[in-house]
């Protein structure tokens, strides 16, 4: 009887043994599909991968996204402007508890399907875009340093030289947008030492 112990103990460590082996295969496969994904030249074949992270809200993934020398800059509606907030990553950005639009975009899901086209422009008298649905474009054209000198010169908020750097940063560096009518959201990427990246998000509201 010890003897059958024994061999069903030694089949059921085995077991286990292989359970965990491929469970760590699983894993290891997975995290070599999403660098592919990442460092894939392909702006299509990275940003599902993306946007699937983002709707999961996976932190321990999009957290990769972000460059740590560049930070991630969100700029969103707070009231009547458009304010610019910087975060080291993207876990630091879903720990924020402030007001304005940043807690919608840390709820928000948005679609994985996009087709080229310019950023769609709101038409406040007719009260429709000129384009909806979800585009990308390698132009993107941010200008938010222009929206920063607009809040320094009306003393919206106190100068933050970091924050304008950033700004700055993503200005000289996106090299593409997503941006999606549904939701009022825009991503900025830039592809870095083979990797793309993401330099900013956007939910500016129109008309506000």
């Amino acid at each position: 009887m010890l003897f059958c112990l024994c061999i069903l103990g030694s089949c059921i460590n085995n077991s286990q043994t292989a359970d965990n082996t491929a469970a760590n295969d699983t894993d290891e496969t997975t995290e070599k599909s999403r660098q592919d994904k990442q460092v894939s030249e392909d702006f299509g074949e990275f940003y599902p991968q993306f946007i699937e992270d983002f709707n999961l809200k996976n932190v321990r993934y999009l957290n990769r996204y972000v460059d740590e020398d560049n930070g991630l800059v969100v700029v969103v509606s707070e009231g009547a402007y458009s304010l610019p907030h910087v975060f080291k990553n993207f876990g630091q950005f879903m720990q924020y508890t402030g007001e304005g639009e940043i807690p919608t975009i840390q709820k928000l899901k948005t679609n994985t399907s996009f087709k080229y086209g310019a950023k769609p422009v709101y038409d406040c008298v007719a009260q429709k875009w000129s384009n909806e649905g979800c585009y990308w474009n390698d132009k993107p054209n941010p200008q938010f340093t222009a929206l920063y000198d607009v809040l320094m010169e009306h003393k919206i908020m106190p100068h933050d030289q970091a924050v304008e750097e950033q700004i700055k940063t993503i200005d000289a560096l996106a090299t593409r947008l997503v941006y999606d009518t549904e939701h009022n959201l825009g991503f900025y990427f830039n592809r870095m030492n083979g990797k793309w990246y993401l330099l900013g998000i956007e939910r500016i509201l129109p008309c506000k």
